[in-house]
């Protein structure tokens, strides 16, 4: 704290003053937070403190009698003695101490509160709040922030700066170049502000397009949110924006300088505006780059970050510093790329204006859609790219050429193009160069286009008559087609004759007035005063209502309830009920009861319709959702996408019933195809024929199969087939079928080069046969005790319906088959090739039997791997974690927690490994005439962990084809009399220092 500032001829009284400021800034000292006057207070403190503290004192002096302690602040024995006297010395003496404080922070604020001065804490006053129990005076601080605000708003200062991503953790290795590249790119952009009459409307961001050096003028675009007045909403196709062209639009340079801005043009479409400015300045202007990273309007890419409104209007830069697009976000986090933005730009140059082609439909890119629907599209319609069309507008020449929600369209002006980016870049080029011959706005362009019908599956080509405008085009589905501009139903010209004939009887009745031949069911003055006329004028109009809601609702249903048809939504017409003296006709709702039911029978046929539409495979929303969709992928989304595709081209679908009740569905793959005889074998998870799994209780580990279900395979172009069961394995959990198709079916080859923490793609079909497909890493887990040894495991979820299908690196190398146990498991390539080639050598799958469980080293936590590795020397190898009751490993003298540290003079460090090796010494044993029931002795090497000592051991091994079960011992406990427990133990189960 600041110490008090030293006054000269302040006259007696000083020492009580010095206690008081003492104790004053003794209790400051212990405020936590105290507050700071403003420059005001201070000001005026300085001024006319010490005239006050004068006058103060001096009514003080009138009082000789009373001792010089008793003008200090606080409170004493001598004051409780002479309650009058000190309250009157009290008074007087808390305005000196209130003196003394308001000079002392107006010395401090005449130090502190200068730009350039040195800084300092200022000795804060402090407000009287009462008295303590003991009658001690308690005082508070004054909470004015005014002299700090001040002080944290130079720019070393300033707190208020926003939170930049370049701070994340997760691009610290990329911090210091990204600052260079966003340093360089935050050059060329600037903010702007609009007012409308005075009050603000929008601040965005803009950039230069355009600088002239020798005139200091320039252009720059931005968001039209910064003039946008109104947003269309969300419910009503028809709504547009609607901007503030007379906005008052302010740049704000970097330097703080502000400048006036002048609205050249804006669009309504692309939703941008430029505007011109002068300043003098040194502008920079961005290149344009047309290599953009990769829809609301065709025009529009998306990000995965969050771009709020200021940020609109403001430059996307890769990371290499290329300008790809500007910021525009709808409600979703959009951008315009740069190649759409030079085009833009070229056409206002030219025409002073930005006319498009309109298209009259709403295409969504194939590109673009879960990686499952494309596959679907590939395998039945061989169809890579194009567009789906997702709506077709009333009346437009797309309509008239019979295109239809659903279609594809695979080729625009003889183009092969595969996003709307390329689509609209084709489509701005057209109409340029159609307006640079000679034509204007309003005029038509024909174009070619082909479609593929996906309701009759053929290819057609049309020729569809788009007109140019500088208006957004508005893709609206019907009723809207059923009405006219006044929102009055229009019926066909069946229906004006029908409607001609039942009004006729309404005209027999002459004295009725004009009015009243109209649908409505209002009454007014006249109609109350002759009801008779009335009531057959309303019984003929009902009648004529009626008929118009029929035949209206009849041309809607043949127009909408057909599949090849254009969709149409039934719409309840408005009547007339009256006109105004203008002329204009006044409509309100029909509520005539037989045209309510007309509506509600039609609402239902144009439900069903739409439902069957929804079917259609390029409109089908329920495909699953891909990996290859989620933010992490998205740099490898492309590549990513050819590699599971290729991989797709062999995995099928497999369902399976037993008595005509479902039983399970998987996935499967073409391990061997005949091209001939078009033959092939299916190798799938033995999930899809089991019928019991064994129980965690239950050690015996077996399943049951059902060897007689009736197997189908369901092939990606919804064919589907019987398929025939070879043969199914207990111990492997996998099931071979046979299957006769008349296609040409490729066989994935197999990898052995399987990594730990390797990258993969999981790849299977669910029960609509659409591709599923998961991403993970290989894990570093040991199987389970119930587990088996061929047992890999990755960290990605894997469903039934995708056990069986294939595992595959991210360069697209078969490195295993999904096959869950109740962890997240596959097999790996090595071991299937291996099962299959026994397989067809013997019929059958034999493997040796070890008689105990093996836990590799290698699996452990590090902190366990070095502890081994410290006390024992041993680094690699397995831990016996189990051994069968009375195995030849038992019988060897193996037991729970050795480490056999080599197999067959090999060493391994893996369970998949001891796998292998162990099916090719069985290979070897049975191709050398041996028959499965037969032992083999192989040599290992056991530390044993009770005596720290390595011996050599013989440990023979029989075959079989049937799964292993890994038991321990038991044995049964009595009581004797004495309660002592007897039991059959060896004497090795109870060894006395090492213990087990």
């Amino acid at each position: 704290m600041a110490p008090a500032t030293s006054r000269k001829g302040e006259g007696g009284g000083s020492g009580a003053r010095t206690r008081a400021a003492s104790q004053r800034r003794g209790t400051l000292e212990r405020s936590p937070t105290p507050p700071v006057t403003t420059r005001s207070q201070s000001d005026s403190a300085t001024s006319s403190a010490r005239a006050k503290r004068s006058a103060t004192r001096a009514a003080a002096k009138e009082r000789p009698n009373e001792p010089k302690r008793a003008r200090a602040a606080d409170s004493s024995r001598d004051e409780e003695e002479d309650a009058s006297r000190s309250t009157g010395r009290q008074e007087a003496v808390a305005a000196a101490s209130a003196s003394d404080a308001a000079e002392q922070a107006a010395s401090s604020s005449a130090v502190s509160t200068g730009d350039s001065s040195p800084l300092r804490c200022p000795c804060l006053p402090l407000v009287s709040k009462g008295r303590d129990p003991d009658g001690a005076e308690v005082y508070d601080s004054n909470l004015d922030p005014a002299v700090f605000k001040r002080q944290m708003k130079l720019a070393t200062l300033d707190m208020n700066a926003p939170f930049s991503c370049l701070s994340k953790d997760s691009l610290l290795t990329v911090r210091e170049s990204a600052m260079k590249t966003v340093f360089e790119a935050a050059k060329f952009v600037v903010g702007l502000s609009s007012t409308v009459d005075g009050k603000p409307l929008a601040r965005c961001s803009c950039f230069f397009v355009e600088w002239d050096s020798k005139a200091k003028v320039g252009k720059i675009l931005t968001s039209g949110h910064l003039i946008c007045t109104k947003y269309p909403s969300m419910f009503d196709k028809l709504d547009k924006r609607e901007y503030a062209s007379t906005a008052q639009a302010q740049v704000h340079l970097r330097d703080d300088t502000t400048v006036d801005a002048e609205l050249l043009h804006y669009d309504n479409h692309y939703h941008i505006a430029l505007f011109k400015v002068d300043v003098n300045l040194s502008a920079g202007v961005p290149s344009l780059s047309s290599n953009n990273p990769g829809l609301d309007p065709n025009h529009c890419m998306y990000v995965n970050c969050n771009v709020d409104k200021c940020g609109a209007g403001g430059p996307v830069i890769s990371f290499d510093g290329r300008f790809i697009g500007m910021a525009n976000p709808t409600p979703r986090q959009a951008f315009i790329p740069a190649s759409i933005i030079r085009m833009c730009l070229g056409m206002w140059r030219k025409f002073i204006c930005i006319p498009r082609l309109h298209l009259g439909v709403k295409l969504s890119a194939i590109k673009y859609l879960e990686p499952s629907h494309i596959e679907k599209l590939s395998s039945k319609f061989a169809i890579h790219e194009g567009f789906i069309v997702e709506e077709v507008s009333e009346g437009s020449s797309a309509e008239k050429v019979g295109i239809r929600i659903g279609d594809i369209i695979t080729c625009c002006d003889e183009k092969k193009i595969s996003t709307t980016i390329d689509l609209d870049n084709l489509l701005l080029g057209i109409c340029e160069d159609h307006l640079n011959n000679g034509n204007s706005i309003g005029s038509t362009v024909c174009i070619t286009v082909g479609v593929f019908h996906i309701r009759k599956e053929t290819h057609g080509i049309k020729q569809m008559t788009m007109f140019v405008s500088d208006d957004v085009e508005v893709i609206a589905r019907g009723p809207s087609a059923m009405k006219s501009s006044d929102d009055v139903a229009l019926a066909p010209s069946s229906a004006r004759a029908k409607r001609s004939a039942t009004r006729a009887a309404a005209r027999e009745r002459p004295n009725e007035p004009k009015r009243a031949r109209a649908a409505g069911r209002s009454r007014d003055e006249e109609e109350e005063e002759d009801a008779s006329k009335s009531t057959g004028r309303q019984e003929a109009a009902a009648a004529a209502s009626a008929s118009d809601a029929a035949e209206q609702a009849a041309s809607s249903s043949a127009v909408s309830t057909g599949d090849s048809s254009p969709l149409r939504c039934p719409y309840i017409p408005r009547v007339v009920k009256s006109t105004n003296p203008d002329g204009t006709e006044v409509y309100y709702p029909n509520i005539d009861p037989a045209v309510y039911s007309a509506y509600f029978k039609e609402d239902k046929r144009y439900c069903a319709k739409l439902k069957r539409q929804m079917k259609l495979a390029t409109l089908d929303i329920n495909v699953p959702f891909s990996c290859l969709s989620k933010d992490s992928l998205l740099t490898v989304r492309e590549s990513a996408m050819e590699t599971v595709f290729k991989a797709a081209e062999f995995v099928v679908g497999l369902s399976s019933t037993v008595d005509g009740k479902p039983l399970a569905r998987c996935s499967g793959f073409f391990v061997e195809w005949d091209r001939e005889a078009k033959v092939g074998k299916i190798l799938t998870s033995g999930h899809l024929i089991c019928t019991k799994y064994p129980s965690i209780h239950d050690k015996s580990g077996k399943r049951e199969y059902a060897s007689t279900a009736q197997v189908q395979v369901h092939l990606p172009d919804d064919i589907t087939v019987d398929a025939e069961l070879l043969h199914y394995d207990n111990h492997y959990h996998i099931a071979l079928f046979k299957v006769a198709v008349d296609l040409s079916a490729d066989v994935p080859s197999f990898s052995s080069d399987l990594k730990h923490a390797q990258e993969v793609f999981l790849v299977g079909r669910d029960e609509n046969i659409y591709l599923t497909t998961s991403y993970g890493r290989v894990l570093y887990q040991s199987p389970g005790l119930y587990d088996q040894n061929h047992c890999m495991y990755v960290n990605c979820k894997v469903d039934k319906s995708g056990a069986g299908g294939l595992v595959i690196s991210f360069d697209g190398r078969f490195i295993g088959m999904a096959n869950p146990t109740p962890r997240q498991a596959f097999i790996p390539a090595s071991i299937i090739r291996r099962c299959l080639g026994m397989w067809e050598k013997f019929g059958c799958i034999p493997r040796l039997h070890l008689g105990l469980k093996p836990s590799a080293i290698k699996y452990l936590e590090p902190s366990h791997i070095e502890k081994i590795s410290r006390k024992f020397a041993i680094k690699e190898g397995f831990i016996v974690k189990e051994v069968s009751a009375r195995s030849n490993a038992e019988k060897v003298g193996i037991k729970i927690g050795d480490i056999i540290t080599c197999w067959d003079g090999k060493k391994i460090s893996t369970t998949v490994e001891l796998d292998d090796m162990l099916l090719g010494i069985c290979e070897d044993h049975l191709n050398n005439g041996k028959s499965i029931g037969s032992t083999v002795s192989v040599t290992v090497e056991v530390f044993n962990i009770r005596k720290e000592t390595h011996s050599i051991k013989q440990l023979p091994m029989f075959i079989s084809s049937d799964v292993e079960v890994i038991a321990r011992g038991t044995y049964a406990v009595m009581v004797s009399s004495d309660d002592v427990a007897l039991g059959q133990e060896t004497s090795d189960d109870t060894e006395s220092e090492e213990g087990d």
